[in-house]
């Protein structure tokens, strides 16, 4: 499998290619075959105690399903390419919060028009006419043109609503297994940041049941592979953690057990948790780890300068994973705590610069105000992480 790019570093070749590779698919039926298989595990449910859930949302499989979905996607486009070098490309949302290497003419198109049913009337694919799946008929049916209404619902996520998902669970699910969760990172980066996008895109991104008829859904979902592959480096010690037994004795629904191969897929769960994707970024987790940050007063001002002394608690390699001289450090935030809850506070931008690891930095502070409510709860004992450029 190649490398997959973000969207914001596509050479004009990638962008041409990838755009003639999707219109070839879906001139001869291969993309609606896509929308099926989706559609198919998407309208097989189960009940979860108190809740449904469904072989691809809402339960353990999320993640591993959309990862072989992905693939294979992937696969069979590289194939009607002739090129191995083939990649679906991912929206990384800190790089380009816009949109705007995505939503071009070049690749994807952009919104709909509002005056006439929010179609999409720009770009490669703006003839293109979704499918569904037809229960009665049992088969495909053609349906309307492609739609998409930016912003309508649903938000783009910023680097605070990320890192509150990638440092907030230890565990990859956790009971009960479904949408209320707690402390599982399969539920986290459902709930609060896959489902946002695909609600701001509108149009059939807002249904499972239709929403692979948009292209953008597989940039999307590369990127929520994507940060799941980053949880997963630095949590070496998470597994696949779903018991074939619920606590109630009753057993977990088919196709979210470790075994149990993804519905219309040819990889079992645990092997598409063990499969990750090769990414340009993936193992440039952004962030860095064993710093401690004391001895600093709350009651500074909204725009100023704040002197932290800094206490490395671990040597510090020549590895992205830490604070290294002579980088500048962007999208800076707190992470407070063992727990990693984020302290509600931060940075704008941190320059290191120096040969050495300073022991005290000074550097400007801008409070995100819908987070400086929460600033006093920073104490003096606290310890943080930076999470550093993007994710």
């Amino acid at each position: 499998m190649a490398t997959r790019k973000s969207t914001a570093r596509l050479t004009s070749f990638e962008r041409e290619r990838f755009g003639r590779v999707l219109q070839t698919a879906k001139r001869e039926g291969i993309w609606d075959t896509f929308v099926e298989l989706h559609a198919r595990a998407t309208a097989s449910t189960s009940p979860l105690e108190g809740s449904v859930i469904n072989r691809a949302h809402f339960g353990p499989s999320f993640l591993p399903w959309h990862r072989a979905f992905l693939a294979m996607v992937e696969k069979k486009l590289e194939e009607i390419s002739g090129d191995d070098k083939f990649f679906i490309p991912y929206w990384d949302w800190t790089l380009d919060p816009n949109g705007t290497s995505v939503f071009t003419p070049e690749l994807v198109g952009g919104n709909g028009d509002s005056s006439d049913g929010w179609i999409v009337k720009d770009g490669l694919f703006r003839d293109w006419r979704i499918v569904k799946y037809d229960f009665t008929l049992k088969k495909m049916v053609v349906d309307v043109p492609l739609q998409r209404n930016f912003g309508s619902q649903g938000f783009i996520p910023d680097a605070y609503e990320i890192s509150r998902v990638m440092f907030g669970a230890n565990n990859y699910d956790n009971f009960p297994f479904n949408f209320f969760a707690k402390g599982s990172f399969r539920n986290d980066i459902e709930i609060k940041l896959h489902n946002p996008i695909h609600r701001w895109i509108g149009g059939p991104m807002t249904n499972p049941m239709l929403a692979p008829n948009d292209p953008v859904f597989f940039l999307h979902h590369a990127n929520i592979d994507r940060l799941w592959a980053k949880w997963q480096h630095v949590h070496p010690q998470a597994s696949y953690n779903v018991p074939s037994k619920l606590p109630s004795g009753l057993p977990m629904p088919d196709g979210q057990k470790p075994d149990d191969q993804l519905m219309g897929l040819s990889l079992t769960a645990q092997q598409a948790y063990d499969m990750k994707g090769d990414y340009d970024s993936a193992d440039n987790l952004s962030l860095i780890t064993g710093v401690s940050l004391t001895g600093f007063s709350n009651s500074q001002s909204k725009q100023g300068y704040r002197r932290i002394p800094i206490k490395n608690t671990m040597p510090i390699p020549d590895s992205s994973k830490y604070m290294v001289p002579g980088m500048t450090y962007n999208n800076c935030l707190f992470l407070k705590g063992e727990d990693h809850q984020l302290a509600n506070y931060e940075i704008g931008i941190l320059p290191i610069t120096q040969e050495s690891i300073p022991t005290e930095v000074v550097f400007p502070c801008n409070f995100n105000d819908k987070h400086q409510n929460k600033a006093n709860s920073i104490s003096a004992s606290s310890t943080f992480i930076f999470v550093s450029n993007s994710f």
